[in-house]
């Protein structure tokens, strides 16, 4: 078993389950091929700058190769974490539901 998926008695996923239906997953992924493309653009800019993500404790920082020489340091002015708040999967969906509603108009 790959993904752990359990179903209700009438066949939709149930909440315990570590799957998205179809409408949720092609959501996720026009998100993420997005994001993709807007790095990409950022990049062809010139903007390389380090900006890594914190939330709570976690930082993106925490396991990255290339952390002792990015230059990244919160103590130098004009540096900081992008804080990143916990949601839930449904949180998250509606927020991407958002931004691609955004993009539309």
């Amino acid at each position: 078993m790959v993904v752990p998926v359990k179903y209700n008695k009438n066949g939709s996923l149930s909440k315990g389950s570590k799957a998205v239906p179809q409408e949720e997953f092609e959501i996720m992924m026009r998100h993420a091929v997005g994001k993709v493309a807007e790095v990409h653009r950022r990049i062809l800019k010139g903007e390389t700058g380090a900006s890594p993500y914190r939330k709570g404790q976690e930082t993106g920082c925490d396991y990255c190769g290339y952390r002792h020489v990015c230059g990244f340091d919160v103590k130098i002015p004009g540096y900081d974490y992008r804080e990143i708040d916990k949601m839930s999967m449904e949180e998250a969906i509606q927020a991407m539901r958002a931004a691609e509603e955004e993009n539309r108009l």
